[in-house]
């Protein structure tokens, strides 16, 4: 087809050239005991609890919402919530965490400490067939995991959980759409982030990154407060000590090796700093961790 004429075919094409991709973040399996608690956390990527057995309540800011043996409970990013077992039985819990390229959506949810909107959306995704259709493998799932807890049975699902995510992205998507306006500086919080990951090992400041992102530092730092509820400073911290904890679980690296990939200099400065986000050393983590806790 000679180029004039594929040209003047313009008026007749729909063609959409941005790409939206969906990344399995974190998966993992825990057991909890009757009255154990967990962390308090949050994430820079959105994270989808299922339970298999027993109760578990998060508490989110002064709010906890309970869930049940079967039900699951999708937490957006930021989100800063614990989790325990409020009992009599051992509660066995599957997580993942996704992210995704496309996150103008998210609105004022992610800055908001208000639940409602959390409790909303899940229940709108509780009413949903698809939802019903992924607890059922989930479920399956978790029954493997309860009897071998070999991390092979978690890696041989991983692709096809990525597919189920992926319908889940799609889902809060077209719900949040329907509530919020589209946000075009959500995605310049996301091409901050996709830096700052690839810079773990230094301290990267305000200045460069603005520079990298063809923004003022001044608009960067508003747009951090807006959309995170954060300071960059805190944004950028909250990303060392996720990666900190995947390298914990995942690595056979010590903590001396970690806080230097990680762009500390001072061993003890790092242990401060862990403790100080998740409330224990990182040598008690990666214990924890090693026992089957979270």
């Amino acid at each position: 087809m000679a180029f004039e004429e594929e040209y003047n075919m313009l008026d007749k094409r729909i063609h959409l050239q941005d790409t939206i991709t969906v990344s399995l973040e974190f998966l993992g399996f825990v057991e909890y005991d009757p009255n154990e608690h967990g962390l308090v956390h949050q994430y820079s990527c959105w994270c989808y609890n299922f339970l298999g057995t027993g109760r578990g309540a998060y508490v989110m800011g002064n709010r906890e919402i309970t869930v049940g043996a079967g039900g699951g409970i999708l937490i957006p990013p930021y989100t800063r919530h614990a989790l325990y077992n409020p009992g009599p039985q051992k509660m066995q819990l599957l997580y993942m965490g996704f992210d995704c390229n496309c996150f103008s959506f998210i609105g004022s949810l992610v800055r908001s400490t208000d639940t409602e909107d959390i409790i909303e959306i899940n229940h709108a995704l509780s009413k949903s067939y698809y939802t019903k259709s992924f607890h059922q493998k989930l479920n399956g799932l978790l029954c493997q995991l309860g009897i071998s807890k070999d991390k092979e049975t978690l890696e041989d699902c991983r692709l096809t959980l990525m597919e189920d995510l992926l319908k889940m992205y799609d889902f809060c998507h077209s719900w949040y759409k329907k509530r919020t306006p589209a946000n075009p500086d959500a995605f310049l919080i996301q091409d901050a982030k996709n830096i700052i990951m690839h810079n773990l090992s230094r301290n990267i400041s305000i200045q460069e990154l603005s520079k990298a992102l063809y923004v003022s530092p001044r608009k960067l730092t508003s747009k951090f407060l807006e959309l995170t509820g954060m300071s960059f400073k805190d944004y950028s911290q909250m990303l060392k000590m996720e990666q900190a904890s995947r390298l914990l679980y995942s690595s056979g690296k010590n903590v001396s090796e970690i806080a230097e990939e990680l762009g500390f200099c001072d061993i003890h400065y790092f242990s401060r700093r862990f403790k100080d986000y998740y409330g224990c050393s990182p040598s008690a983590l990666r214990k924890k961790g090693d026992q089957g806790g979270a």
